[in-house]
């Protein structure tokens, strides 16, 4: 695997984190506000 392949493929598993905690805490605010 090249360098480059590896890098993109730790940038799309961090991208994929980083929207999975922005939906959660969407999906609180959504909550907090139905509450």
């Amino acid at each position: 695997m090249n360098s480059w392949q590896t890098l993109l493929l730790l940038d799309m598993n961090r991208g994929r984190y980083v929207s999975r905690r922005v939906a959660t805490q969407y999906e609180w605010l959504m909550l907090w506000g139905l509450a």
